[in-house]
């Protein structure tokens, strides 16, 4: 009986110690597993700080220093808002107000409702100080935009996009008035406001810039449509516009998340669950570093393919963005953080293509005036009018011209990749399927086909 009891013991004690070797193993396991993930961090970190990456709010904060006020655009902006802010608008109805209130927009070509031209003609005249404000900002040669990297406060940005709409409203007004060399002006001055942004780090400002952007050149498709600009009035227009496009602060925009993946972590921990717990079982099963390994490679891989022309680039990231998305559940920070990169490729790739029409549409206007005639073909265009005919950021080929009855489309294919014939929605981000993106403008004058 004894020998029997001190065999269960023997037994019970071989067990534990074997439970504790394995628990001891484990833990082995577990902390070799950490300190491997925590080196390939490092050696990531170090080749990317080889590569000129940021990766801390405070190394970004470092490559933009402070300018001096003197050169500062960004200064006279926050005098705009507080001057707008200290103006006593209360007696206008924003109801009757177009684009900065509630009016409804008119159907394109139309002309504004007198009740509704005279409220808007009433806002702008209280708001004279601080459009004259913003003018004077414009002949600043530099901005820098308040941006707090540690904290990712972006205060100073949240009215931009307002005063961007204030140039578009006295364009409007001008342009009702029948004061087209005005009209030209504000929108000339409004795009000159945008382009402020061009330089600035994140890819938020870089959203702000475009979004001011748009605001003007839908104005500026306007003009093209309904109203005959002169050739100095056109040639003023494309000058600002060519500013528009975003060569090289797509990529330098992008790259700079790598300061924040830390921040991003945090975020898609938060979206996958209001607790800690998400947290707790990241730093227990290793996860952290692995999950910001992949991050790293693919925001870089990301970052590499902005740095290539379209249509290259979005072929590019749409490879990455089919490979983000085939990652396993457990990488749960990138899939969360980087799975709308693409869509910023194909918003730039859009803008872009925007963009290349609106100056091929100038061209066409301005050889029309010349030679009472419509071009046959883009390349008529070369070198008069254009030095090269733009290429469709979709496909890379040619952007598509037509002349149709009363006038003429000029289109690229969108992102479908697919050839509608000119069937066109005229913005990006309202296209319906088998439409092109582009514009039809109607001549004034006898075209090829009279």
């Amino acid at each position: 009986m004894a020998e029997r009891i001190n065999k269960r013991k023997h037994w019970k004690l071989n067990l534990l110690l074997g439970v504790l070797a394995i628990v001891l193993l484990m833990v082995a396991i577990w902390g070799c597993w950490i300190i491997w993930g925590n080196c390939q961090l490092a050696k990531i970190q170090d080749q990317l700080h080889k590569e000129g990456y940021a990766l801390t709010p405070k190394e970004l904060a470092k490559r933009y220093p402070l300018i001096p006020d003197s050169e500062n655009a960004a200064v006279i902006f926050r005098k705009v808002r507080k001057q707008i802010n200290n103006t006593d608008d209360s007696m206008i109805d924003l109801k009757k107000v177009y684009i900065i209130g509630t009016a409804k927009y008119p159907v394109s070509g139309k002309p504004l409702p007198k009740n509704i031209l005279d409220e808007s003609k009433k806002f702008m005249a209280l708001h004279t100080k601080a459009m004259k404000l913003l003018r004077t900002a414009n002949k600043k040669p530099k901005c820098r935009i308040m941006v707090d990297f540690v904290n990712f406060n972006l205060s100073d940005l949240n009215n931009l996009r307002s005063y961007a709409r204030k140039f578009m409203l006295s364009a409007v007004i001008n342009t009702e008035e029948g004061n087209i060399d005005q009209a030209v002006a504000d929108i000339a001055d409004g795009l000159k406001f945008a382009n402020h942004l061009k330089n600035e780090p994140m890819i938020i400002t870089l959203l702000v810039k475009e979004a001011c952007d748009a605001v003007m050149l839908q104005q500026v498709i306007e003009l093209l449509k309904y109203h005959n600009l002169n050739d100095s009035q056109l040639l003023k227009l494309s000058g600002q516009i060519r500013n528009c496009e975003n060569k090289g602060a797509f990529q330098r925009a992008l790259s700079h998340n790598m300061a924040y993946i830390d921040l991003s972590y945090q975020e898609s921990l938060k979206a996958l669950s209001k607790s800690r717990w998400m947290e707790i079982a990241a730093y227990a099963t290793g996860l952290k570093s692995p999950n910001k390994i992949m991050f790293y490679r693919f925001l870089k891989r990301f970052c590499e393919a902005a740095g290539k022309p379209f249509p290259q680039a979005l072929k590019d990231a749409k490879v990455i963005d089919e490979k983000l998305r085939k990652l396993p559940p457990y990488y749960f920070s990138q899939k969360h953080f980087l799975s709308n990169t693409l869509r910023l490729f194909i918003r730039e790739a859009s803008i872009s293509a925007e963009i290349r029409l609106i100056l091929t549409m100038i061209a066409i206007k301005r050889y029309q005036m010349k030679y009472k005639i419509l071009p046959k073909k883009l390349t008529d265009l070369v070198p008069g009018f254009m030095k090269s005919v733009p290429l469709d950021p979709f496909d890379g080929k040619p952007l598509r011209y037509k002349i149709i009855k009363g006038g003429f489309v000029v289109y690229s294919i969108g992102n479908d990749s697919t050839d509608d014939g000119g069937n066109v929605g005229e913005r990006w981000f309202i296209l319906k399927p088998g439409q092109d993106l582009g514009y039809k403008i109607k001549c004034p004058i006898p075209n090829n086909e009279k």
